[in-house]
């Protein structure tokens, strides 16, 4: 008589021989189980947790694609206005006002520079990073350019005797705008995204 092998303590059964079932792999729509030297580990994997997840995923990067050159584009159009809004109240003609020269000669007041000097600079640094922010053009540069203007006004001027209190949370609203502009670039909707796709071709 044949001896039938049992499974002792010491032996663990082979259950591979066991798949597929005999009645067919047809109603068997679950993974398959892992065999794993004589081992049969069941894998149950919540097929429907893992499409939420992957479908929420692919929806943040949608998201992502279209939101994100949206937000640097308002991001460009509102800093730049507010520099240019600046600048432009200086101007007469092709020149500067009288009240903008002795505005950085009594208030305005940068170390080592006479304030007609002081007033041509810190009004053209105002508009051309303004009007690189308004294009997308350069904007990493633009985007350098304002930010010497925010250090030279928040961290310099409070310094010289004027009188003028120091706007923490100006500072950290601009140059923290303008530090995302210097990181991300002006966006998809920039004249820097033009350039490099028509220049990109050649």
């Amino acid at each position: 008589m044949r001896r039938r092998r049992s499974c002792g303590p010491g032996r663990k059964p082979n259950l591979a021989r066991f798949w597929p079932p005999p009645w067919g792999a047809a109603c068997c729509a679950g993974p398959k189980p892992e065999i794993r030297g004589g081992d049969e580990i069941m894998t149950m994997s919540d097929t429907g947790g893992v499409r939420a997840g992957g479908g929420l995923r692919e929806a943040a990067a949608t998201a992502g694609v279209v939101l994100l050159p949206l937000g640097l584009l308002a991001l460009r159009l509102g800093v730049g206005l507010v520099f240019w809004k600046s600048a432009s109240t200086r101007f007469d003609g092709f020149g500067l006002s009288d009240s903008a020269i002795s505005l950085f000669a009594e208030i305005y007041k940068v170390p080592l520079l006479p304030p007609e000097i002081a007033a041509y600079l810190g009004t053209a640094a105002e508009a051309t990073g303004a009007w690189l922010l308004f294009l997308g053009l350069f904007t990493r540069f633009g985007a350098v350019i304002l930010l010497g203007v925010t250090m030279m006004i928040q961290l310099v001027v409070p310094f010289t005797g004027d009188g003028i209190a120091f706007n923490a949370v100006e500072f950290c609203l601009w140059g923290g705008a303008l530090l995302v502009l210097l990181v991300q670039g002006g966006g998809t909707l920039s004249a820097d995204r033009l350039l490099s796709f028509v220049f990109g071709r050649h």
